[in-house]
C-alpha cells in the first residue's frame, strides 16, 4: 500500500519531483555554508582576543 505522499509524487510527475529535489539541495548547501561561515567568523573572533 503506497503512501498518499507517494501517490501524490506520482501525480507531480518527474520534473515538479526534480525541481523539488533541487530546491531542498539548495537550501541544505545554503545552510551548511553559512554554518561553516559563521563558525569561521567566530574563530576570528576568539583569535584575536
Amino acid at each position: 500500500m503506497p503512501s498518499p505522499f507517494f501517490a501524490m509524487a506520482l501525480d507531480l510527475g518527474p520534473v515538479t519531483i526534480g525541481v523539488i529535489v533541487i530546491a531542498a539541495l539548495l537550501v541544505l548547501g545554503a545552510n551548511v555554508f553559512f554554518g561553516i561561515k559563521q563558525r569561521e567568523e567566530l574563530l576570528d573572533k576568539q583569535t584575536k582576543e
